[in-house]
């Protein structure tokens, strides 16, 4: 499975608008047109917060943070309880939702409603496999009609 989580370390100081055609600076709310590239975003960074930027560079080596990882898990079950409950995708669009994503982890960077729905193919296939592997243990004659 690909982590295409936080690529960029520009993500740990910005956040993206809720249009996607902006993105604030968390330190200083600086903002900046978003095409796509986070350039204009490192360059803030290393112009203005160098230091922040270092510290949390050797707070990760020295904590050995895999952040990736536990982020991509994180994503996977916030989609996984997406696709077992009644709540909509655009609840990310959602200002009070983001306020209280970002409350939890100020790192955290919530997908798109399109980027929920990418992922929402390989988490509803882990989740039909796990509910299939639960039937088989049962002996559950129906299994045969799952698909």
């Amino acid at each position: 499975m690909s982590l295409p989580l936080r690529p960029s370390p520009a993500w740990d100081f910005f956040d993206k608008s809720n249009d996607s055609s902006h993105v604030t600076c968390r330190k200083c709310k600086a903002e900046f047109k978003f095409f796509g590239s986070t350039t204009v975003m490192i360059k803030h960074v290393e112009a203005h917060h160098r230091d922040d930027l270092n510290k949390m560079q050797q707070f990760k080596r020295k904590h050995g943070c895999n952040e990736r990882s536990s982020l991509s898990e994180a994503t996977d079950k916030f989609v996984l309880s997406l696709c077992t409950s009644n709540v909509p995708f655009n609840i990310v669009k959602n200002e009070h939702f983001r306020s209280f994503i970002h409350q939890l982890n100020p790192d955290y960077q919530l997908l798109t409603t399109d980027g929920i729905r990418r992922k929402l193919g390989t988490t509803a296939k882990v989740y039909r496999d796990s509910a299939k592997k639960t039937l088989k243990k049962a002996n559950v004659s129906i299994l045969g009609r799952i698909t």
